[in-house]
């Protein structure tokens, strides 16, 4: 996981620095997604995904954008020796292209990320743990309305390409590609 974390932010930095921009033309935000992840892999884990935190940094005509997300859920019974608890954390960034037409902001790029899922639960004094690293890659196209120079609304379609890390003490793994849609709302400073 420390080598994925390690790309992710090598990778922003190379693309931050290699893009020609003045003090005056970089903005940085705040959004968040109204839908969940897109490293989801069935419908119960889609309810466990985290809301999505995203930090737009503005290059003129060039977006970084790091993502994160946690979710955590845990559980326990009175009558019974039961607990059970599950942490999704999801780290990622896009690397988009920007076009201005008029209010409205079309971007093009990528999204490349990590999702760890951790489990842990106990019955009777047995104890299981288990926990995922999944990778995804997404193209993705979107746009968003400028009500002002410092909010907007937008939606953005992606094609996610994600690959299934193994549960510990397993060597299965496998992959999905999804398509996936999402909402946004972000503030620009």
């Amino acid at each position: 996981m420390k080598t994925i974390t390690g790309v992710l932010v090598l990778l922003s930095v190379v693309a931050a620095t290699a893009v020609p921009h003045s003090q005056a033309q970089t903005k940085v935000g705040i959004g968040v997604s109204l839908t969940g992840s897109g490293a989801s892999i069935d419908f119960f884990e889609a309810l466990l995904s985290p809301a999505t935190i995203y930090v737009p940094i503005t290059f003129g005509s060039f977006r970084i954008e790091p993502e994160f997300g946690i979710f955590r859920t845990s559980s326990s019974s009175g009558d019974s020796d039961f607990s059970s608890s599950e942490t999704v954390l999801q780290l990622g960034t896009g690397l988009f292209g920007l076009k201005r037409v008029n209010q409205t902001q079309i971007y093009y790029g990528i999204r490349v990320g990590m999702t760890r899922v951790s489990s842990s639960s106990k019955f009777s004094g047995t104890k299981n743990d288990d926990s995922r690293t999944n990778i995804y890659f997404s193209p993705a196209t979107g746009a968003e309305y400028l009500f002002s120079d410092h909010f907007s609304l937008g939606g953005e379609m992606q094609l996610v390409y994600l690959s299934l890390g193994s549960s510990d003490g397993s060597d299965a793994s496998g992959s999905i590609i999804r398509t996936r849609g999402l909402f946004f709302s972000r503030w620009h400073f």
